[in-house]
């Protein structure tokens, strides 16, 4: 795990961005709060208090958000392209998924790779991994194929900071169907910072179907609120550790390497378009005169 990924970011942002002197100040800041950050992040890892965890973090992460609800564009925080938000967030819950990884590390007798905006497998056929996706947080496992190793996924978090719509929500849950259909043992996870405007009248099967969690990093009161500063609530955080353990304890490492998809299993798309001119679905093929 790299305690630093995000401040690496903040202190070196993409290219072709001109920092102004309030970026400067605001950097400043950042890196003297960050060195707490750093620490607490360590004794997480080592000792599992979420309360403390978070109650150290949070004049980091309240820095973090008041800057980066400026206004797009307003300084280097705020600046959506250079996605210096979304990488604390991955960071926050780097230290959580690090704990679960070693976790399995014991019980599984192997070392797992902990996400941090890390490609993994999305889909695989007979041949080998068809499509990759890169992945905000997780765990996955490392395998060999054909002489080159892919990353297998375990667990999977995709992270949304922004303004969670039901395009945002839909888009995620879309990655997750396709890892899921790849391995249905693949526990997915979404994680947003309570900027929810999904219709209440959606019914879940129709926005998020996919079987991922969806957690407010934040817990509850305080969604779509701009101005207040709403507090990371450490129960969201210690539930993903407790929920993935207990899931964990029914499923062994051979249940993310050993991974045949559906697809491996029946004909290729090209296939039967190059040899018939069409393709239809099983559900109709008892329809096709």
């Amino acid at each position: 795990m790299d305690p630093k990924y995000h401040i690496h970011l903040v202190t070196n942002p993409a290219s072709g961005y001109e920092r102004t002197a309030k970026d400067a100040v605001l950097v400043e800041k950042a890196i003297m709060l960050y060195s707490k950050v750093e620490t607490a992040i360590i004794n997480f890892v080592e000792n599992g208090d979420y309360k403390q965890y978070i109650d150290s973090i949070r004049e980091y992460d309240k820095f973090i958000w008041e800057a980066s609800h400026e206004g797009d564009k307003s300084n280097l925080f705020a600046y959506k392209k250079i996605k210096i938000s979304p990488s604390w967030t991955e960071q926050i819950w780097a230290p959580v998924f690090e704990r679960i990884r070693l976790s399995l590390n014991e019980y599984w007798k192997t070392e797992l790779v902990l996400i941090q905006n890390k490609q993994v497998v999305e889909s695989i056929n007979k041949h080998g991994p068809t499509a990759y996706k890169d992945v905000d947080g997780g765990i996955a496992v490392s395998i060999n194929l054909n002489g080159k190793n892919y990353l297998m996924p375990v667990v999977v978090a995709e992270m949304k900071t922004g303004h969670f719509c039901k395009t945002a929500c839909t888009g995620v849950d879309a990655i997750m169907r396709r890892v899921l259909t790849m391995n249905s043992n693949v526990l997915g996870f979404a994680i947003t910072d309570n900027n929810i405007s999904v219709s209440k009248d959606a019914e879940v099967e129709n926005v998020f179907g996919s079987g991922a969690t969806l957690i407010q990093q934040r817990g509850i009161g305080f969604n779509n609120l701009k101005n207040i500063y709403p507090e990371l609530d450490y129960r969201q955080l210690e539930l993903v550790e407790k929920i993935c353990k207990n899931y964990f304890k029914t499923k062994q490492l051979t249940d993310f390497t050993n991974v045949k998809s559906k697809k491996a299993l029946g004909m290729y798309l090209r296939e039967t378009i190059d040899t018939t001119g069409r393709y239809i679905p099983d559900n109709l093929q008892a329809y096709v005169p």
